[in-house]
């Protein structure tokens, strides 16, 4: 097991086991805003296009319970999310299904991407991500 892996399995089994719907739930102060007000979503408004032509698809590793894989779907983006944690994943998929969205998401823990077997070799994500990374993503989504 990685270093970071038990704080990120002990945070989603607490997140489902009290019923909260993301990570920013769990610190004081940060949590609290809803499933669906997630801490990137309004640079995401602002540098995606809402239902691009083309539908481009986006792969969002640590997605956790899957807010902006939804919000992307929402907007016409096609989504595969992935988490490590079991628990967070099953969560993101509740989620989607209440909001009748379709959302790959799986489990997998991207620090083994590239591994033999590994069929991934580039990704990037919501949260990892810098604005300047995402803008980039933006302007090849809409002249891709």
């Amino acid at each position: 097991m990685c270093y970071y892996e038990r704080e990120h399995f002990d945070a989603y089994a607490r997140i489902r086991r009290e019923g909260l719907e993301q990570w920013n739930d769990l610190h004081a102060g940060d949590g609290g805003r809803g499933y669906d007000d997630f801490s990137n979503r309004v640079f995401l408004q602002r540098v995606l296009p809402d239902h691009p032509e083309g539908r481009p698809s986006v792969l969002e590793y640590g997605c956790g319970t899957g807010g902006a894989a939804c919000f992307l779907v929402s907007r016409g983006y096609r989504v595969r999310g992935v988490d490590l944690v079991p628990d967070a994943i099953e969560t993101a998929r509740r989620f989607a299904a209440e909001r009748g969205l379709s959302v790959r998401f799986q489990v997998e823990d991207i620090c083994r991407w590239g591994e033999p077997g590994s069929s991934t070799t580039m990704s990037s994500t919501a949260s990892a991500c810098s604005r300047s990374s995402w803008t980039k993503i933006a302007q090849r989504s809409w002249t891709a």
